[in-house]
Parts: C-alpha cells; sequence; structure tokens
C-alpha cells in the first residue's frame, strides 16, 4: 500500500532554498577555480586564444586572494610595515638536472623560476641545499674533456640559480678528496658544515663554514649544517675528513 503525502512551501521558505542553493553553486565554482594548477592550466592553454582568455581570468582573482596558495604574490597582512618576513626555499638530494614525468615534474629549470616569483613576492628569499648535490649522479660519471664530471655539472647550475647555502650530505664524500675539494673551489655560494672537520684535526673541511648567521631588518637567523657520519670517503680509499656525530 503507497503513501503519498503533500509538501507545501511558503514564500519564505522557497525563498531560503533558492539561496541556499545559489550559495552551494558559487562555494563549488570557487572550488573548482581554486584547485587549479595555474602553471598547468597556463602551459596547457597555449594552444589556443579562448583559453588563454580563460586562464587570465581564473589567474586574476587568484593574485588578489591573500590566502591563495600563488607564488610570487605576497600575502596580504594587517599592517604588514610590522612583520618581518623570510622565506627559505630549500632542496636536497638533487643530483641531476632534468625533470621527471616526461618533463612535467621537476627539474632545475622549474626551480630557478619558483625562485624568481619567490624573490618578486618577498626579496628576503634564501635559496638553501641540504645535502647530497654532486652524488650520486649518473650524469656526474660522465666523461667530460678527458675528465669524469664528478658533480660538476651541478655546481655550475647551482651557480647560475643563485644558490645562497649548501649543507654537505654523506653522498659528498663518494667522490675523492681532490674533486670534492675542486667542487668546494668551484662553488659561488657558500658551504655549511658545522660537524666536518679536516682529518685528526678541529679546522673546519677545506673552506666550509661552522654556521651562518643571517640578519633581516633586526632579526638575527642562525643556519648550521650537521651531516651523518656513515660516509669519510670512498670505500676504496683511507678516509679523509673528521664528522663529529655529537
Amino acid at each position: 500500500m503507497g503513501c503519498r503525502s503533500k509538501v507545501e512551501l511558503n514564500v519564505c521558505q522557497v525563498t531560503f532554498l533558492i539561496s541556499l542553493c545559489s550559495i552551494a553553486v558559487i562555494l563549488a565554482v570557487f572550488g573548482w577555480f581554486r584547485g587549479i594548477d595555474i602553471g598547468d592550466y597556463k602551459a596547457s592553454s597555449t594552444s589556443s586564444k579562448s583559453n588563454n582568455k580563460v586562464a587570465a581570468v581564473v589567474h586574476a582573482p587568484l593574485r588578489a586572494m591573500p590566502h591563495a596558495d600563488d607564488i610570487g604574490s605576497p600575502p596580504l597582512l594587517n599592517n604588514a610595515h610590522s612583520y618581518v618576513q623570510w622565506t627559505f626555499l630549500q632542496m636536497n638530494d638533487v643530483y641531476e638536472l632534468k625533470p621527471l614525468g616526461g618533463g612535467n615534474k621537476g627539474g632545475m629549470a622549474r626551480v630557478a623560476t619558483i625562485r624568481k616569483l619567490l624573490l618578486q613576492e618577498n626579496p628576503n628569499t634564501i635559496t638553501v641545499v641540504s645535502g647530497d648535490v654532486v652524488s650520486p649522479s649518473a650524469l656526474g660519471n660522465s666523461i667530460v674533456n678527458g675528465s669524469m664530471l664528478n658533480g660538476r655539472q651541478m655546481i655550475g647550475t647551482l651557480n647560475v640559480l643563485g644558490l645562497n647555502y649548501a649543507a654537505l650530505g654523506n653522498h659528498e664524500f663518494d667522490l675523492k678528496e681532490t674533486s670534492l675539494r675542486r667542487r668546494l673551489n668551484e662553488s659561488k655560494f657558500e658551504w655549511i658544515g658545522s660537524n666536518i672537520y679536516e682529518l685528526n684535526t678541529t679546522k673546519p673541511f677545506h673552506n666550509i663554514i661552522p654556521y651562518k648567521i643571517l640578519t633581516i631588518a633586526n632579526v638575527k637567523i642562525v643556519l648550521i649544517g650537521l651531516t651523518i657520519d656513515d660516509n669519510l670517503g670512498p670505500s676504496s680509499a683511507p678516509a679523509y675528513v673528521h664528522i663529529t656525530s655529537q
């Protein structure tokens, strides 16, 4: 036996339901725009003028939103002049140049673009590498002008990128002593090693510094670099460095 009931709504109830549906549609559209990856969207929209127009429409409101995850757009803060702001762009285990995923992910060219945008957003942007940049690397084993690269391609790239500071990773010591010292000499950025010393001494290894103090406005920031002690040089040669574990 079926049962059918009749539902009657007054004008206020109908108006409320229409308003609720409108809000739901607005939130859904807003969420769709917020979920768009601008870089991917712009890259995929270069094939037609109409798509470029859509990308521009999407991009403009995002930049106006103080909470948007859009690199290059500074956050809008109340009394912004009362804040001291800085940004760290940090990488580690970066020893290859090419992107992954058929060119769609990663790669040092993308890092350079991100760094440029971050600097536009905040001049107090510091770019650092936390170790493992010269080894292990397939390209580093290539022979160029009669000698193995041994990470030379990474140092040259990071110099052009504008890297500020780097810590030594344990894989840096995969290189022979002469090769690693050459890489350190070629670097236009500073290497930080708070627990790495010349063998049988308390002198910091080569030209690295034990720490770095940055001053941004009236704020001091100290950078240190700690390296695990499981690699003191190639296994085929005697240890050439001393790394403290405490």
